[in-house]
């Protein structure tokens, strides 16, 4: 089977995953799975020696609940979680890359060509671990994965080529998905697209009210049979119910109320449920998403912009109560755009854009023979010819996709003068995880770069050294959520991420309040290069901070591929 030449779009998701592609008409298409499905259930079940993806994998949650393997998406980039089966621990860059794998070999075997080059989707609101797994995980699958991208900015690219590119317009996309929640501010222009805000959480989603309608079920149930069965210690009864309340929350999207039957050891009953009673039961979770996006609203008017559509996208998204709460509160009528597609296809666009742009840089370099990459429009018709894409397609290839940072980040200092002897006696001690979780440890975050800023962006603040004659200073970079208000007392380490940790020699006699000046360049992809320099002697360390390095030692990784490589998945 020879490679395919494309860049496909992932989209990994949360409880459906999706895989597309841009066609010769320049525009995405999705590629059906094996059983000629335009999503597969991100569910793997191990049976056996068998690794099995999909709807069999769901269906078998029926049956063998503790061998099958759901949201893990919520798990990416949590060292201390693993799942076990047949006593082998899997992390959950593993399961995810089985979930990959069986992706790209059923997109494979319907094109007949081998599938390399990949772009993967992420929530927004993914911290840098977050991201570094899901990276992992294509690469565990055997993917060039050459960008993770933010699901709502896919979202809005999808929309975008499908809308009129000649006005400039401000789009707000509501994400919804199976697991996450995502809330962004995109401006388009004929030349560009920009990102004005991003918020959300990566832990609220279509499955929490799937919880809620669980909780309704059980409670419905046992009033009518009277029977005290514990429900939720025993796995599959749970499963069955979350396969009732799918179908019902299904249901309640297009009629005022559902009934199933539900049978549960031994008892049996028909449990009717109405869209006002799940509504009702959930109105807290939908109140979440207002405010992150009231929250977003106000940050994009902030920067002088004022929203023109909203997009709703994620299959969660369907739920008639997201469309009219979101038009009653903001007055504009929402637009419901692909919902289960929308990210994948995205994706896809930015993965074909990076294939055309790199072609047309080619082409300016072998026509100036190296000394320019300038474009003109006979490099950008060349390609055209050669791609079989029309000359509009290659020239909005060259329309720039500016982002912001999804977090803060900044430096750990010491605030508390009065902490910093028990706080140098552990350093000494290299106790670093005792001082990073002391409550009382006197020490603080202090963000350089903040939220929603617009990338690329250099930053740079001033510290000092604490004591006389200080030996070294500890450069540790974090990342949190603060804003620049919240940030103007520091911000507790209990609210931050540590990310890296350098040591920086100082030279002998510095005396106290000797300054250090420490700078933050953040790339458009968001790779962050930290820089920290003693005035002085002009002693420096750098620290690079990228989507795709990983916490895991070079001899587990080479487990982790060993593993992987094992499996056949099925």
């Amino acid at each position: 089977m020879k490679t395919s030449n494309k860049v496909f779009g992932i989209d990994l998701g949360t409880t459906y995953s999706c895989v597309s592609y841009v066609g010769e008409t320049g525009k995405p298409e999705i590629v059906p799975n094996d059983n000629f499905e335009r999503t597969t259930p991100s569910v793997v079940w191990f049976d056996g020696s068998r690794v099995v993806v999909g709807a069999d994998a769901k269906e078998a949650t029926k049956t063998d609940p503790a061998n099958v393997c759901s949201f893990i998406k919520r798990s990416m980039g949590d060292e201390a979680f693993y799942a076990e089966y047949d006593g082998t621990r899997y992390s959950p860059e593993e399961i995810s890359s089985f979930i990959l794998r069986k992706l790209v070999q059923d997109a494979s075997q319907t094109l007949g060509e081998e599938i390399r080059d990949v772009v993967i989707t992420c929530p927004a609101y993914f911290f840098v671990k977050e991201r570094n797994a899901t990276k992992r995980a294509g690469e565990l699958a055997g993917l060039n994965v050459l960008q993770i991208v933010n699901e709502p900015t896919a979202a809005a690219i999808a929309y975008g080529i499908n809308g009129d590119d000649e006005r400039d317009k401000t789009v707000l996309v509501y994400d919804l998905g199976g697991g996450t929640f995502d809330v962004t501010s995109i401006r388009f222009s004929r030349d560009s697209v920009d990102v004005l805000c991003t918020d959300g959480d990566h832990r609220l989603g279509g499955k929490d009210w799937d919880d809620r309608l669980v909780r309704l079920l059980v409670e419905r149930f046992q009033d009518e049979t009277g029977c005290d069965f514990d429900v939720y210690g025993s796995q599959e009864a749970l499963s069955e119910l979350f396969f009732v309340a799918e179908k019902m929350k299904k249901q309640l999207s297009v009629r005022d109320k559902a009934s199933e039957r539900v049978t549960l050891e031994g008892d049996s009953a028909r449990i009717e449920i109405t869209r006002a009673e799940f509504e009702s039961a959930t109105s807290d979770l939908l109140n979440r998403t207002l405010e992150f996006t009231r929250n977003a609203i106000a940050l994009t008017r902030e920067k002088g912009a004022f929203i023109d559509e909203i997009v709703l996208v994620g299959g969660s998204s369907k739920m008639p109560a997201i469309a009219s709460s979101v038009e009653r509160e903001f007055g504009i009528a929402p637009k419901l755009f692909e919902p289960d597609e929308a990210v994948a296809k995205g994706a896809a666009i930015i993965g074909s854009n990076l294939a055309l742009q790199k072609k047309l840089e080619e082409k300016a370099r072998s026509r100036s023979r190296g000394r320019s990459t300038e474009l003109t429009l006979d490099d950008m018709e060349a390609v055209a010819s050669e791609t079989g894409y029309t000359l509009e397609t290659v020239k909005k290839a060259t329309r720039q996709v500016r982002n912001v940072a999804s977090k803060s980040f900044g430096v750990l200092t010491v605030w508390d003068e009065a902490a910093h002897e028990a706080y140098i006696d552990k350093i000494i001690r290299e106790d670093l995880e005792s001082v990073w979780n002391a409550p009382d440890n006197g020490r603080r975050v202090s963000n350089l770069l903040y939220k929603n800023t617009p990338l690329p962006v250099i930053v740079s603040d001033e510290f000092s050294t604490m004591i006389p004659n200080q030996q070294t200073a500890a450069i540790q970079i974090c990342e949190n959520l603060a804003d620049e208000a919240e940030s103007c007392d520091g911000v507790s380490t209990a609210e931050s991420t540590l990310l890296a940790t350098k040591d920086l020699p100082l030279p002998p006699g510095l005396p106290a309040g000797a300054p250090i000046k420490v700078i933050f360049e953040m790339s458009p992809e968001g790779l962050l290069t930290a820089t920290a320099t003693e005035r002085s002697s002009r002693r420096g360390v750098t620290i690079t901070i990228e989507t795709g390095s990983s916490a895991f030692s070079p001899e587990e990784k080479r487990r982790q591929e060993k593993r992987c490589s094992e499996l056949t998945v099925e």
